[in-house]
């Protein structure tokens, strides 16, 4: 049975990288169809403006997942459940949901889908963290840092939270002026708020300048 683990563990991140790099380049050739067959984004005007930031509210996410993905499996080591198998499924459908909602008539619901994979990512974030802290080979990041608590995932709530009524306010009022853009707004500043996040805990993990942290 150890040895089982073991190939399980040894297997992962070269099998989840593979399915994640599948699924990251189809998401990239349907946005850049979308893209090309979009022409609110090349007539100037209100539309054009909320139109780019959606365009780069969808490139933070397609390239946080990927980093999301790739820093945990390259920092950390775990023996995987069913759940880390399906997960990149579940994720890859709702960011194509995202790409197909993008447009200024289906703001509501891409709000909605944006959030979704908010809380996904960081349940699943979740999930692992507790699997690796676990796992012996982790303790040098893990010795750092104290379990999470609820409270460690307050930010995130309140994000998923504040998109999800921006979607609901947007998609009932079909305001697409202001609202639309305070809450594009918001999600940028989200998504790059996670980016930011991601770098830190990796830099944390790996060390600054090729050394390690103390």
């Amino acid at each position: 049975m150890n040895e089982i683990r073991g190939r399980a563990r040894e297997l992962l991140p070269s099998v989840l990288l593979t399915l994640l790099s599948m699924i990251q380049a189809l998401a990239l050739e349907i946005f850049w169809t979308r893209l090309r067959e979009n022409p609110q984004l090349y007539a100037a005007g209100w539309p054009a403006l909320l139109g780019w930031l959606q365009v780069v509210a969808v490139l933070l996410g397609i390239a946080l997942i990927w980093l999301f993905y790739v820093s945990l499996i390259l920092r950390f080591s775990w023996v995987p459940g069913v759940r880390e198998m399906l997960l990149p499924f579940v994720i890859g459908m709702l960011e194509f949901t995202l790409i197909d909602l993008q447009g200024l008539e289906r703001m509501g619901s891409w709000l909605v889908c944006l959030a979704a994979i908010f809380a996904v990512a960081t349940t699943e974030s979740h999930f692992i963290f507790r699997a690796a802290r676990r796992d012996p080979a982790n303790r040098q990041f893990f010795d750092l840092f104290a379990p999470a608590t609820l409270s460690d995932y307050l930010h995130t709530g309140i994000v998923v939270a504040l998109l999800l009524g921006l979607g609901s306010a947007v998609g009932l009022s079909g305001n697409r002026g202001a609202l639309a853009l305070v809450a594009l707004l918001f999600a940028v500043a989200a998504l790059l708020h996670q980016t930011y996040m991601a770098c830190f805990y990796w830099r944390e993990t790996i060390g600054r300048g090729g050394e390690p942290t103390d």
